[in-house]
């Protein structure tokens, strides 16, 4: 269940569409490992976000890698600190736009915020039948 919503979450990133003002997002590669930072949602013009919750924070931090060829990983530590990895399909990337494919479900997304150390996204999900966009910031692993 916690792997469908993480790639519900990297699925939906793509869903939106970034802003001009967004620097180095077309630049800059996601290619690598990134620890989830923050979490939470937005409303109107206002993102309200807090410290992410790892799985077992005392172990490691819980993180995402966009591999070379193309793999979309998703990394968590488990209650017996061992690192448990889950392949969450194929990704391709033009621009800022990302598709994922997980088992022929495809998602189409849009990066917020890509930097050589930070990658923000929102995901676009539905709460009952209420729209509501859940907002993630990951930060480059060393």
């Amino acid at each position: 269940m916690k792997k469908l919503f993480y790639f519900a979450s990297i699925v939906c990133v793509t869903l939106l569409t970034s802003c001009s003002s967004d620097s180095d997002s077309n630049s800059a590669s996601i290619v690598g490992k990134w620890e989830y930072l923050q979490e939470g949602i937005k409303v109107g013009d206002n993102e309200n976000l807090m410290p992410y919750d790892h799985f077992n924070g005392s172990c490691g931090k819980d993180f995402l890698e966009f591999t070379s060829n193309n793999q979309l990983l998703h990394n968590e530590y488990d209650a017996n600190c061992e690192l448990n990895t889950y392949n969450d399909g194929t990704y391709t990337r033009s621009g800022n736009t990302i598709s994922v494919n997980d088992g022929g479900e495809v998602v189409n997304a849009t990066i917020k915020e890509l930097t050589s150390t930070t990658l923000k996204y929102y995901v676009p999900s539905t709460d009952g039948t209420t729209a509501v966009t859940r907002v993630l910031v990951l930060q480059k692993k060393p």
